[in-house]
């Protein structure tokens, strides 16, 4: 996998999160997002994003991405999180 194209699609995938609030993302803790992406080579990629608590319930948000082209790469998948308080807004930035 070639792990410079897999990040750049993690990061459009975690843009598309970018202006939601806090409360608004809180849905991804039971209801994370799995679903595959064609890439710009052609390649298609399994794209992962979802949510936990970082610390204790209803605290800090870690969002979660991933992204693999199968095989092999599931094991290692290119992943980034980012952490959001309590009335923050995701700038969709990892």
């Amino acid at each position: 996998m070639n792990r410079t194209k897999a990040l750049s699609i993690l990061r459009a995938e975690a843009a598309k999160y970018a202006g939601r609030r806090y409360n608004d993302l809180i849905h991804l803790i039971d209801n994370s997002i799995n679903e595959p992406v064609l890439g710009p080579d052609g390649v298609e990629y399994q794209i992962e994003a979802g949510a936990v608590w970082d610390d204790m319930p209803n605290g800090q948000l870690r969002l979660f991405f991933s992204v693999d082209n199968g095989g092999f790469s599931a094991y290692f998948p290119v992943s980034r999180t980012s952490l959001i308080a309590i009335g923050q807004v995701y700038d969709g930035q990892l």
